[in-house]
């Protein structure tokens, strides 16, 4: 088999690795917003009542405590983080297809490999 088909399938599973991974993010996303959606509607029906009068109790407020949590971890996990996922493209062809001597397509593809390797071990 030649070597640059080689480093074409060790790419493409580079690839697939990266897109398991952003869809692991947006999947922590969608379970967050859910999560917060949940505790606020519970909060919103209980609080009220548990809070009424004078004589709140303990397990009220550790109740509302714990949802001041749980909303704090949630929005920090929906905060509008850019995550890097991908390589621009530009430099891609600036660095290895218009530069003074082009690259090999084994040697794109290798250099790639490496670059998504680095991103998904820091991410």
């Amino acid at each position: 088999m030649r070597k640059d088909l080689l480093y074409k399938v060790a790419y493409d599973e580079a690839v697939r690795a990266l897109s398991e991974q952003q869809a692991e993010i947006d999947s922590f996303r969608t379970r967050g917003g859910m999560l917060l959606s949940a505790a606020a509607i519970t909060t919103s029906f209980l609080g009220a009542q548990s809070l009424q009068g004078s004589n709140a109790s303990l397990s009220a407020w550790l109740a509302l405590m714990t949802f001041g949590g749980v909303a704090a971890l949630s929005l920090a996990l929906l905060w509008p983080f850019v995550w890097q996922v991908t390589m621009d493209p530009l430099e891609v062809v600036s660095i290895y297809v218009k530069s003074e001597h082009p690259a090999a397509s084994e040697v794109l593809h290798r250099e790639l490999i490496h670059w998504m390797v680095a991103v998904a071990t820091t991410a």
